[in-house]
């Protein structure tokens, strides 16, 4: 299955590699909008994925948030409860997991759509240009948003930077710790001094700004 990829990443070494970013505390219910009440969903079958049913590409975030650490986790953790364990699952941070969802509204009308986590964060995919698509894939943000995490622990890595991210929920708290510059990556020195990266990120940051306005994707955290 083809998706589209928007952004090239670095959000999550926002986080990692840049000090004093604070932690934002959660809220066991991150949303207001009960839009996902008009829907049923369900995951999506292995026949449905081979006849190319869940194409496209990035719909909305699942949060706007996307320089919180914790939030990644926690996030997965929510889908995991919502759906069990994801389609798939790679040590790439850059493609981490998806799930094939069929959202159904209250006049039957089904939407193939998928919930992942890639370049830009955690996000859903589908038709961008299908109505039925884009309503279904901001509802099922919110659906996700009222979720009870489930614990995990997991490991990936951003292998064009050399980071390793150790991220999980536990006892319904999600947590993470980065480490850079392992000999499995290679000396690639401090990436917080490098001017070249510090433009990058800033690049990529305005990116991100434009993206999630354009997505009309709705606030999940209390940032103080």
């Amino acid at each position: 299955m083809k998706k589209n990829v928007f952004l090239p990443a670095a959000v999550f070494l926002s986080v990692a590699c840049l000090s004093g970013c604070a932690k934002p505390s959660f809220l066991t219910k991150l949303t207001a909008d009960e839009s996902y009440l008009d829907y049923e969903f369900r995951r999506g079958t292995e026949e449905e994925a081979d006849a190319g049913k869940f194409m496209g590409g990035q719909i909305c975030h699942i949060n706007e948030n996307m320089l919180s650490s914790d939030l990644y986790a926690l996030t997965y953790g929510q889908l995991k409860t919502l759906f069990g364990e994801a389609d798939y699952e790679t040590e790439d941070l850059e493609n981490m997991y998806d799930y094939y969802v069929v959202a159904t509204d209250k006049d039957g009308n089904e939407s193939f759509i998928y919930a992942y986590c890639g370049p830009s964060g955690p996000a859903i995919g589908g038709d961008s240009l299908d109505e039925n698509s884009v309503k279904a894939a901001k509802a099922l943000a919110e659906k996700i948003k009222t979720m009870e995490p489930t614990d995990y622990d997991y490991t990936g890595y951003y292998y064009d930077f050399g980071l390793t991210v150790n991220m999980g929920v536990k006892d319904g708290k999600p947590y993470s710790s980065e480490s850079g510059g392992d000999d499995e990556f290679g000396d690639l020195g401090d990436l917080s001094d490098s001017e070249d990266y510090g433009d990058y990120l800033e690049d990529v940051m305005k990116e991100v700004g434009d993206d999630t306005t354009s997505s009309g994707s709705v606030s999940a955290i209390d940032p103080d």
